[in-house]
């Protein structure tokens, strides 16, 4: 019943996946999600299970992680709370929009 009041990473976990030793896709289920019928597993590994069962791969968080590093490599030791990191990305982007406007201007 609180499921919808957990912060935005836990609610990502059920439908993120993520990269085994093998580099293989891994998908689990929240345990507050409800099995999915007629299936007993609550793990799944491997890009042909997952296809099988979801119809599609579900996106690995390491893969988004990766993207920001190369993008921001100086920046990439830095934490930050989520509320700040996503206020300074925000403002980087409209930044980056306001340049782009004037360009287009």
């Amino acid at each position: 019943m609180v499921y919808p009041a957990r912060p935005l990473i836990c609610r990502l976990f059920g439908f993120s996946s993520v990269k085994t030793k093998k580099q293989e896709p891994q998908f689990s289920l929240c345990k507050h999600m409800r099995a999915i019928p007629g299936i007993m597993e609550r793990r799944f590994t491997g890009t042909a299970v997952m296809e099988q069962t979801f119809g599609a791969i579900p996106p690995a968080m390491v893969d988004y992680t990766m993207k920001l590093v190369a993008e921001f490599p100086q920046e990439a030791s830095q934490r930050e709370l989520l509320p700040q990191a996503v206020r300074k990305a925000l403002m980087r982007v409209g930044l980056i929009l306001s340049f782009s406007n004037k360009a287009v201007s």
